[in-house]
């Protein structure tokens, strides 16, 4: 069997600098902090993933897994390996929710309330580190730009 014939290339696809393009800047940036919160959170035990749970619950208080993986962007399917792990970590508490016997809330136990207190203080000094030197206004127009980005991508 032979190998398909390439497609000739344009000049446009010759030239393009992948070092230019948005999505790798985004995608690099994401990895960078993301890099550097693991960092932060590794002495503690706790993954970004886990962090984002303990911030949503604090937030938003006892929450079943299909609510908490809507605010999280994900797939309950996904959020259940990260909740099992809490759960066995002493994390979080799973409880039957009053209006609905199928379904369990999840919810904060003491352990977690205070280790959520550390995890927002390891996030806002990721934070601070991500935008040294950008003024409040360059701050703002960030996040308008980052959040027109994800409208134009039809994420709302």
């Amino acid at each position: 069997m032979a190998a398909p014939e390439p497609k000739p290339s344009n000049r446009r696809a010759r030239e393009y600098d992948v070092a230019q393009d948005i999505g790798f800047a985004l995608t690099h940036t994401t990895r960078a902090y993301q890099r550097a919160l693991n960092a932060e959170l590794a002495p503690y035990g706790v993954t970004i993933r886990q962090s984002q749970v303990l911030g949503w619950l604090r937030k938003k208080g006892d929450l079943s897994q299909c609510q908490l993986a809507r605010f999280l962007r994900i797939d309950p399917a996904t959020l259940a390996g990260v909740l099992e792990r809490m759960e066995r970590d002493g994390l979080i508490l799973r409880i039957a929710d009053r209006s609905d016997r199928r379904r369990n809330l999840i919810r904060l136990n003491q352990c977690a309330e205070e280790l959520g207190d550390t995890v927002v203080e390891c996030s806002a000094r990721v934070c601070a580190r991500a935008v040294q030197g950008l003024s409040p206004q360059e701050i703002d127009a960030l996040r308008r730009l980052l959040k027109r980005i994800l409208q134009n991508l039809g994420e709302h």
